[in-house]
């Protein structure tokens, strides 16, 4: 009997030592887990590191005979103080988790709003602004709202000689590329059709595998997307840094993905534009040249259209002819003479 009794006293101290080196262990995984200490993390790993003392002066006070009563009583309270202090901090932790969670929300709600902005502000610039130039500009400035889009640039191929062209670069150290054909990064997304977050290591891997040339050194990050028209990859818009404390990640990959989206809307949507006016442009020199008069009215009246046989008729312009009826074109004539 008594050979089994030191044998459960045995293995019941063995468990204790098994039990305070795993709260020593918990302790120092949630003190040292993620980047930042919170109060919550702290309060749970103090009481877990008491909790492994607590169990370890056990195992070493045993046969302390003399004063085993009043040590029980010590480690008993010091037991209650611990679990305190262990609900205290599991209640503190859930309250900073939720308060990082709200926080992580509000990002995301601003981040959104942000990015809403910025797509509004490019549609906005389609009809606002006249030229591609120009637009790119504006893309250039309402992208730098939402993302460290300091160094930004469109380039765009040419489907006849599949030489890739710049036109709109800005970056800090970089000078404008000539037209090209090449093996770099932005090449690399046009032939994938595919966005690429290129960090130095995704880039040292690239050219190891041989899918793109050497990179200019002093580049930190490249993030691209595909510009697609119908479906197809017409360029690509990027930006990039030089700076290593501006680091770009996944999350700057997708929200740019879903900016040059509307990039490429916005060049689709200009670019029919400037077609239009160059279509117009050649079928007004047409008219003019015809010495018949060609014209349109409205329901009114109203010239909507009318070359220059019909303006001379009037003695005036085609800008304005159009938007006039007869009289108002005949009075103006007359209050001329």
């Amino acid at each position: 009997a008594a050979g089994r009794g030191g044998h459960t006293t045995g293995t019941l101290l063995g468990l204790r030592v098994v039990g305070g080196v795993s709260y020593l262990a918990a302790a120092s995984a949630i003190v040292l887990w993620g980047r930042r200490l919170t109060l919550g993390r702290g309060l749970a790993g103090l009481a877990l590191f008491l909790y492994a003392i607590d169990q370890l002066v056990v195992v070493l006070s045993f046969g302390w005979r003399a004063s085993q009563q009043r040590l029980v009583a010590l480690l008993m309270s010091f037991d209650v103080m611990v679990v305190a202090l262990l609900g205290l901090a599991l209640v503190v932790w859930l309250l900073e988790g939720e308060r990082e969670r709200l926080e992580r929300a509000g990002v995301l709600a601003r981040r959104r709003e942000s990015v809403q902005a910025c797509a509004y502000a490019i549609s906005e610039a389609v009809r606002a602004v006249r030229d591609l130039p120009q637009l790119y500009r504006s893309i250039h400035e309402s992208l730098q709202a939402v993302l460290p889009a300091r160094n930004f640039y469109v380039a765009l191929r040419d489907p006849a000689s599949g030489l890739v062209s710049f036109p709109y670069f800005a970056d800090e150290h970089d000078p404008i590329p000539p037209a090209r054909q090449g093996r770099g990064l932005t090449e690399y997304v046009l032939r994938t059709g595919r966005p690429l977050l290129a960090t130095p290591e995704v880039i040292e891997d690239l050219h190891a595998r041989g899918e793109i040339e050497r990179v200019v050194r002093g580049r930190v990050d490249w993030l691209g997307a595909p510009l697609l028209e119908r479906g197809q990859v017409i360029g690509v818009a990027a930006i990039q840094t030089h700076d290593p404390a501006v680091r770009l990640g996944p999350a700057e990959r997708d929200l740019f993905v879903f900016v040059a989206a509307q990039i490429s809307s916005a060049i689709e949507a200009k670019r029919a534009e400037e077609a239009l006016r160059q279509s117009e442009a050649r079928l007004r020199q047409v008219m003019d040249l015809v010495p018949h008069f060609i014209f349109a009215k409205d329901s009114e009246g109203r010239y909507v259209l009318a070359n220059r046989a019909v303006a001379e008729l009037y003695s005036t312009t085609v800008e304005h002819v159009v938007g006039r009826t007869d009289t108002d074109l005949a009075r103006s004539q007359e209050a001329v003479s």
